[in-house]
C-alpha cells in the first residue's frame, strides 16, 4: 500500500513507516478515507509542499524523524477515535495505538504522560487544545477554507518557538479558529493574552 494522499520525489527515505501502513489498513474500515488522509498528510508532509519531513534539514523547524512523525500520526489517529459520536473501535486497534513509553498502558505515546492500564481510557471525548470544547466526529469533515470549526493539527509550542517541536507530546487537533488565535505563542500565553484582553475590557475571569 502506497502514500494514501500525497506523492514525494524517489529520494531514499520518503517511503512510510511499515507501521503506519498496517495501521491505515486497519483505520480505513473504521473512519472515512479522508479522515485517515487528513492525519497521514499533517503527520507525515510539511505544510506547503508535498515533501516528507524526515528529508528536511535537521535545523529546519518543521523536521523531525521518521519515528516521531509516526508517533504523531499514531496520537491524531487515537484522538480522531476519541471524537465525540466516533465509531466503533476495532478490537484489533487497541494494542497498534497502545503507548510506547510504559508497559501495560492502553493509550499510546503523546497522552500527557497520563499512562493508564485501567479503565476504559475510550470514555473521554477529544477537546480542541486551546477552547476545550469537544471535537465530534463530523467536525473532520468541515470544510477548512471556510469552516472557523473546521479541524487542524496544532502544537503547544509553535515550531516557530522550538527546535523539534514535531513530536507527539506538543500535538493536538485544534478548531481552525482556535489554532489561528493562538498563532505563535504557546497555549499558555495564548490563554493569558486572551485573559489580559478580556479584563481590560472590563469582564471579570474567574477560575
Amino acid at each position: 500500500m502506497p502514500w494514501l494522499f500525497w506523492q514525494v520525489n524517489s529520494k531514499a527515505g520518503c517511503k512510510p513507516p511499515i507501521e503506519w501502513l498496517r495501521l491505515a489498513v486497519k483505520l480505513l474500515p473504521v473512519l472515512p478515507r479522508r479522515y485517515v488522509e487528513k492525519i497521514e498528510l499533517v503527520a507525515f508532509v510539511i505544510k506547503g509542499e508535498r515533501k516528507a519531513r524526515w528529508l528536511l534539514d535537521t535545523n529546519d523547524p518543521e523536521y523531525c524523524t521518521k519515528t516521531e512523525a509516526l508517533a504523531v500520526a499514531k496520537k491524531l489517529a487515537w484522538l480522531t477515535l476519541l471524537s465525540r459520536d466516533p465509531p466503533i473501535i476495532e478490537p484489533q486497534l487497541r494494542p497498534i495505538l497502545s503507548c510506547n513509553e510504559t508497559h501495560g498502558c492502553n493509550l499510546l505515546i503523546g497522552h500527557n504522560g497520563n499512562c493508564r492500564t485501567t479503565g476504559n481510557p475510550f470514555s473521554e471525548a477529544t477537546r480542541c487544545q486551546l477552547c476545550g470544547r469537544k471535537i465530534a466526529l463530523d467536525d473532520f469533515a468541515r470544510n477548512g477554507r471556510q469552516d472557523p470549526n473546521s479541524i487542524t493539527v496544532g502544537h503547544r509550542t509553535p515550531l516557530s518557538r522550538t527546535t523539534r517541536g514535531h513530536y507527539a507530546r506538543n500535538i493536538a487537533w485544534a478548531h481552525r479558529a482556535c489554532n489561528q488565535l493562538q498563532s505563535e505563542q504557546t497555549i499558555d500565553e495564548a490563554l493569558q493574552r486572551m485573559r489580559d484582553i478580556l479584563e481590560l475590557n472590563g469582564y471579570t475571569i474567574t477560575p
